[in-house]
């Protein structure tokens, strides 16, 4: 077995062995610790309940157009908490092993090792990997993006493009801030090779963009802009 594979088993036992333990003494319920966590249970509530990516109210339903609707669905097809806390486990291991995939083209020795007990270990890191929050499945996801591009730019395959793009569009849909992330592959590819980059930025902008489109259309339909 690989050292990656056996840095992912290693923390995956220990982050369900944590988890196991928070439920086992405070309760499933105390995942949801935060004001976002039940918010996040209302959206994906009514999304599965075929009342649109909406809030509830006193009156029905306000949609929303504040949140991304990936993680709420996670949430809402599982109340009771399981299946998200099965994913948000298994993400954490991932990261530590992207983390260390991309720490190896960087860092020497044992370094990226250590760089992947940090991400998988760090205290603060560490609570949020276990809340009901999307911010463990947007981490991981931007390590995938930038492990797929650094992958695009060593091999120069059109592939690693498609599926940079993809795993933006899965950033996207669990936080914005996908938006800020566009600019950078497109300037580096154009950077470094040119005239060559140009159908490589082209497919990338375009997928995400067309990606998009389906929310901002549905967010501009609601009257609530792009």
């Amino acid at each position: 077995m690989t050292r990656g594979k056996k840095l992912f088993f290693s923390v995956l036992l220990v982050k369900a062995a944590l988890v196991l333990a928070v439920v086992g003494v405070f309760g499933m319920e105390k995942l949801m610790w935060s004001a976002d966590a039940l918010e996040y249970a209302d959206l994906g509530k009514n999304l599965v309940a075929g009342n649109g990516f909406s809030r509830t109210a006193e009156n029905g339903f306000i949609p929303a157009t504040d949140r991304m609707p990936l993680y709420p669905l996670l949430v809402g097809l599982d109340p009771s908490l399981v299946l998200v806390s099965v994913v948000q486990i298994i993400a954490a291991a991932l990261i530590s092993l992207f983390t260390y995939r991309i720490a190896q083209r960087f860092l020497p020795g044992k370094w990226p090792l250590a760089a992947a007990l940090i991400a998988a270990f760090e205290p603060l890191g560490a609570v949020m990997h276990m809340l009901i929050l999307p911010e463990t499945l947007l981490a991981l996801f931007i390590l995938i993006f930038v492990d797929a591009f650094l992958l695009c730019l060593e091999r120069g395959e059109v592939k690693f493009i498609f599926f940079s793009a993809i795993t933006l569009l899965a950033i996207l849909y669990t936080k914005p801030v996908a938006m800020y992330f566009l600019p950078f592959p497109v300037f580096i590819l154009l950077w470094r090779k040119r005239r060559e980059a140009i159908l490589p930025a082209l497919i990338l902008m375009g997928i995400f963009f067309g990606g998009a489109a389906p929310w901002m259309l549905r967010n501009k339909a609601i009257g609530e802009g792009l």
